[in-house]
């Protein structure tokens, strides 16, 4: 993530969590919880049949399952309105502690009407009709939000039109507070990440036979690419950066926001895609959930130091530094590294290399990544590209939006962006955009 950003978004930690970064063998959670909904077919002729809600909801289970979570899977018929408050009012909500956490993640339609200047969201379980009373209001929702008020962290992810309209904002906590994992896991956490606005349809396809938005969730939390600063977390606010660029597109942003109660708690998953350098820079080792523990060496030390040698001159020593932050997962690093590469500082300019490295800062929501590509692939050579260029220029604009919201100071000698070198920028023509087609509503 970009150190001068901080968005709050998905968590989810390993039970449980055997590691922190204090102290190494306290438990985070007592007990992590799921209940997971997907529904494709529904009974009623006006909700059109959905090809991935079932799919992503799966999905969704058997990742949560690796991060030791017991889950509870509700898929089409079992999914009814009175089966999904049933198993949060009459089963999950008594046997809750203030040590555990939940996840609540909703795959299917969404439905909204406006009632005087008010707009009404809702969900539709399985047995929605086109009586708005048959369906699970997002009024609702936070009703057992507040039901399970014993628990310390909870995380509602609704792939759904207007899911939106859940939610309310709030903040977090500066990821480079001292011992940062172990405090916003002390903190009660309330969070919610949706597919679209609270005015928009969300797309019914994407990567890898899933939705849009559930197929690039999982390819943050399986990949690793929600871990933006290679602490070996992926942290609610790190996956709010990657998620609301990579699952952008016509009419439909994802929404981050939280809930009443929250107090600067943040969701945490454990990265088991997490690669540690090696001595010579070449092959890496995955880390499992259970044997993680703090990494040996902070990121924001290693961006100290190629800081210190870059502005001094001596760009063999800031390589060497951003080379190991960024193979650890750093995505300023990355750009610092990419825009080396780009301009030949030490060694001979390569700009292969300098595209990898920021594809690879990019994928992890940079958005100085993402606009040092646009202005790549409009330079003459081997990779001009205009239309690459304007995807990433969309792409870098979106981010920017995410980015305004909180600046925070940078302890590692600057943004990368002062005094590295630049890709010059170049004029882009936008066209229109073109509707998608197959979309989660009514």
């Amino acid at each position: 993530m970009s150190v001068r950003i901080l968005v709050a978004l998905l968590c989810a930690a390993f039970a449980p969590f055997s590691a922190t970064a204090g102290e190494a063998g306290a438990p985070l959670f007592s007990k992590s919880y799921a209940i997971v909904v997907g529904i494709d077919v529904y009974p009623h002729q006006r909700w059109a049949r959905l090809n991935y809600a079932v799919k992503d909801a799966q999905g969704v289970a058997e990742f949560l399952r690796t991060q030791g979570f017991e889950v509870t899977e509700l898929y089409e018929k079992r999914a009814t309105k009175q089966a999904i408050v049933s198993e949060i009012e009459d089963r999950l909500a008594a046997k809750l502690t203030a040590q555990d956490r939940v996840l609540f993640f909703f795959a299917g339609h969404g439905a909204t009407r406006t009632l005087g200047d008010e707009q009404r969201g809702y969900l539709v379980a399985y047995d929605g009709t086109d009586s708005f009373a048959s369906l699970l209001p997002m009024s609702h929702v936070r009703d057992l939000s507040s039901a399970m008020a014993m628990a310390k962290h909870q995380l509602f992810i609704l792939d759904a039109c207007f899911g939106g309209l859940l939610a309310m904002r709030g903040s977090t906590v500066d990821p480079r507070t001292p011992n940062y994992v172990d405090e916003i896991t002390k903190r009660r956490a309330r969070q919610v990440l949706t597919a679209g606005g609270a005015n928009q349809r969300v797309v019914d396809s994407g990567p890898g036979g899933h939705s849009l938005f559930t197929g690039q969730l999982l390819k943050a939390l399986t990949g690793g690419l929600g871990d933006a600063n290679g602490d070996g977390y992926i942290t609610f606010s790190e996956l709010s950066s990657y998620i609301q660029v990579a699952a952008s597109q016509y009419n439909q942003t994802p929404g981050v926001s939280e809930l009443y109660g929250h107090e600067q708690g943040d969701f945490v998953f454990v990265n088991t895609a997490r690669k540690t350098p090696s001595p010579g820079g070449t092959d890496s080792q995955a880390v499992s959930p259970g044997a993680f523990r703090a990494p040996e060496k902070d990121v924001y030390e290693l961006l100290k130091v190629g800081k210190q040698s870059f502005a001094r001159g001596d760009y063999a020593s800031a390589r060497t530094a951003f080379r190991e932050a960024a193979e650890i997962g750093n995505a300023e690093a990355m750009v610092f590294l990419g825009k080396m590469y780009w301009s030949g500082l030490g060694e001979t300019a390569d700009h292969g290399k300098a595209r990898e490295w920021l594809q690879r800062a990019a994928d992890r929501g940079d958005a100085r990544a993402m606009a040092s590509l646009a202005n790549l692939y409009l330079h003459p050579g081997p990779y001009q590209n205009p239309t690459e260029a304007q995807r990433w220029k969309v792409a870098t604009a979106e981010a920017e939006k995410l980015e305004q919201a909180i600046v925070l100071s940078d302890p590692t000698g600057g943004r990368a962006d002062r005094g590295e070198p630049k890709i010059p920028a170049r004029d882009i023509v936008v066209p229109p955009p073109r509707p998608p087609t197959g979309f989660r509503i009514q």
